[in-house]
């Protein structure tokens, strides 16, 4: 199994529709916050117990840029700050915070990933 942080969730969360995109540029803005290597984020991220600031910064990312990219096409998009987040969190109901937890960390088998075989080069006639 090779895990993969990448998806996009929407959850009602105190009344109002909360979305966390995980990709690419959430995991780099991940990163930033946790000044570690992807490695080292891998690490804390798999034993949330110790590590709950961590996780905090995980979906902060999430969300922090799932904002952001919608702010490029509606400028009245609001960025959730940390604290905000935080709170959130906090609000999940568990079989929120299990889907929420699902797309973050959703699993994909090997044998699913297309055949990524070149195709055979056509001889030309002379």
């Amino acid at each position: 199994m090779i895990g993969k942080f990448k998806g996009k969730i929407e959850l009602d969360i105190a009344g109002e529709k909360r979305q966390f995109q995980f990709g690419a540029g959430q995991m780099a803005f991940f990163l930033e916050l946790e000044k570690c290597s992807l490695s080292e984020a891998v690490q804390r991220l798999s034993n949330p117990t110790d590590n709950i600031k961590s996780m905090i910064n995980f979906y902060y990312s999430a969300a922090h840029y799932s904002a952001s990219v919608r702010k490029e096409e509606d400028p009245n998009v609001k960025i959730p700050t940390y604290y905000t987040v935080a709170d959130w969190i906090d609000n999940l109901m568990e079989s929120q915070r299990d889907e929420l937890n699902e797309v973050a960390f959703a699993k994909f088998n090997e044998k699913e990933i297309p055949n990524q075989t070149a195709p055979e080069e056509t001889k030309g006639h002379s």
